[in-house]
């Protein structure tokens, strides 16, 4: 029995081995962080270019200020990504450890299963959301109740994240 687990455990960590350098890039956290810087940029990209077109200066030097203006957002995009690849490689051991365990506890169906029916977010419950990011569904069932009901303003948010919004440190 014992022999026949230390083969299973095996199979399943060379099995999921190729899944969690896919999945690891999914860590919701980057990503949503990264999304936001890059928004941010694209918005004040188009805002300040914007501007140059309302300037009165000839077209060639409108152009060469846009063009300073597309290049500084470009580096920034990279910059940007280069943070979310780093800051998912720094969860990458640990969505690993989560995902052979999954593995494990759902003896090995959880590789042919949907991934979106096992698949947990270590990221996620590091950054303080134990029930999973905005888009995980008790979340989500949590904000249709509350919206449901009428709850609404610091209510709302207290409910949400108690610790973002209450004074006092936990």
């Amino acid at each position: 029995m014992a022999l026949f687990t230390l083969r299973m455990f095996t199979v399943l960590l060379l099995v999921a081995q190729p899944f969690d350098l896919a999945f690891a890039q999914q860590a919701g956290v980057c990503n949503r962080q990264a999304d936001d810087i890059m928004q941010g940029l694209n918005r004040d990209t188009e805002a300040r270019i914007a501007a140059v077109n309302g300037l009165e200066l000839p077209d060639d030097e409108k152009q060469a200020l846009i063009l300073l203006h597309l290049r500084a957002r470009d580096r920034a995009l990279l910059s940007a990504e280069q943070m979310r690849q780093v800051c998912t490689a720094n969860y990458m051991p640990k969505q690993q450890m989560a995902n052979l365990v999954v593995s494990v506890y759902t003896a090995g169906l959880s590789e042919f299963l949907p991934r979106q029916l096992t698949y947990v977010d270590v990221s996620e419950i590091m950054d303080g959301r134990p029930l999973g990011g905005p888009n995980a569904a008790i979340p989500k069932a949590r904000d249709d109740t509350l919206n449901t009901l009428g709850i609404g303003g610091d209510a709302k948010k207290i409910i949400q994240d108690p610790k973002k919004v209450l004074p006092w440190n936990w």
